[in-house]
């Protein structure tokens, strides 16, 4: 009888909820790319940032790991931090950020690749995404793709003019 009710409980134990993805092959980074954020954007708008036509360079790293495209099983969004490089001021007035991803030829297919919500922590003048789960390696693998950024209501006005910094990274299976 106590069988009957441990049988599911095992096999459930040995469930995965997401596929194994396998380990690692390289990091595609790009890290070049800045913004400016200035004390008169609107609180109540969403601000967006867009850059198009960015260089994959995916040729280059298939190169340097010795990988072919059929070797590739995915790509995966692996971190994005934005980081003010002038000042020391915080991103605390910032409420959500949304980072989608898109083929030059496709602007009206974008899907997003980090985000960030309040949680009520302090933020400091380094602001960590949270990357999710879309697998880009479609886009990744051509030579050009383009990102928009989307600062989405401010708690309060930014304090000074400043740059922010994209440091992005992408895990290749």
């Amino acid at each position: 009888m106590k069988i009957k009710y441990l049988l599911p409980f095992l096999i459930l134990s040995f469930w995965k909820c997401t596929p194994d993805r396998g380990p690692v092959r390289f990091e595609m980074e790009y890290f070049d790319k800045t913004f400016e954020v200035g004390p008169g954007l609107d609180p109540f708008e969403t601000h967006f940032f867009e850059y198009n036509n960015m260089a994959t360079r995916i040729e280059a790293y298939k190169s340097d790991f010795n990988v072919e495209d059929d070797d590739i099983i995915s790509i995966f969004p692996r971190s994005l931090r934005f980081i003010n490089v002038n000042t020391n001021d915080t991103y605390d007035f910032v409420n959500e950020i949304s980072v989608k991803i898109f083929k030059p030829a496709e602007p009206n297919r974008k899907f997003e690749i980090f985000y960030h919500i309040p949680n009520g922590n302090r933020l400091g003048s380094a602001l960590d995404l949270v990357p999710n789960e879309n697998d880009l390696k479609d886009i990744m693998l051509e030579d050009r793709f383009s990102i928009e950024v989307s600062l989405v209501r401010f708690r309060d006005n930014p304090p000074t003019n400043f740059t922010t910094r994209m440091e992005m990274r992408f895990d290749v299976r």
